[in-house]
C-alpha cells in the first residue's frame, strides 16, 4: 500500500497462510515500511522468510529500521530481496543506537537501484550479493563489521563502506 508502516514492540514470527513454514514480509509501495522496536531475531521456520523492499525511486525508499538501542538480527534463514528495478531501499535507524546483524542473504539485485544500510552499526556474517548496476552504501555511524564468514559478492554494482566512527574490521570477503 501507500504510506503503510508497521511497528514491531515485542516479537514477530511470520508464517505461510497455513501455519506450518515461513511467510514472506513485502515492503514494496511508496513509503512503505517496518519499524522494529525491540531486540529481536526474525528467521525463517521451516524454510526462507523473504523479506522483499524496494519502492520505485525517486519517490520514496522502502525501509525496515531498527528501534534505538535495538539489535535487529536476521537469521540464516532470511533473505532481504531488492524487488523492483530502479527501487530505493533503506535499512537504518528508527532514530538512533541501532544495530543490525545480517547472519542471512542480502540480494540487491534489482536493475539500477539504491540501497543505504546505515543503523549505528551493521554487522555482515552472513552473504550480500550487487549486481545489475545497483549501488550499496553501508555506512553506519558507530561500527562496521564483515565478519570472517561474511561474504559479498558483487558483480557490476556498486559498494560504498565507510563508518564515520568506531570499529571497522573488514574480515570477511569481499
Amino acid at each position: 500500500g501507500m504510506g503503510s508502516v508497521v511497528n514491531v514492540t515485542t516479537s514477530l514470527n511470520v508464517l505461510n497462510q497455513a501455519g506450518t513454514g515461513p511467510g514472506e514480509i513485502d515492503l514494496t509501495g511508496v513509503v512503505v515500511g517496518m519499524n522494529i522496536d525491540n531486540s529481536m531475531t526474525l528467521d525463517g521456520t521451516n524454510g526462507d522468510l523473504v523479506i522483499n523492499i524496494g519502492a520505485i525511486a525517486p519517490i520514496s525508499a522502502s525501509f525496515l529500521n531498527v528501534g534505538s538501542g535495538d539489535v535487529l538480527t536476521l537469521g540464516s534463514h532470511v533473505i532481504v530481496a531488492e524487488s523492483n528495478a530502479v527501487s530505493s531501499v533503506q535499512l537504518g535507524n528508527v532514530s538512533t543506537g541501532g544495530t543490525i546483524i545480517n547472519d542471512g542473504t542480502m540480494n540487491f539485485t534489482a536493475e539500477v537501484g539504491v540501497a543505504q544500510i546505515d543503523p549505528d552499526s551493521f554487522t555482515n556474517a552472513g552473504t550480500i550479493t550487487i549486481s545489475n548496476l545497483t549501488s550499496v552504501a553501508v555506512t553506519p555511524l558507530n561500527g562496521l563489521t564483515n565478519a570472517a564468514s561474511g561474504q559479498i559478492v558483487m558483480n557490476l554494482g556498486t559498494l560504498d563502506l565507510a563508518c564515520a566512527s568506531g570499529p571497522t574490521d573488514l574480515e570477511g570477503t569481499i
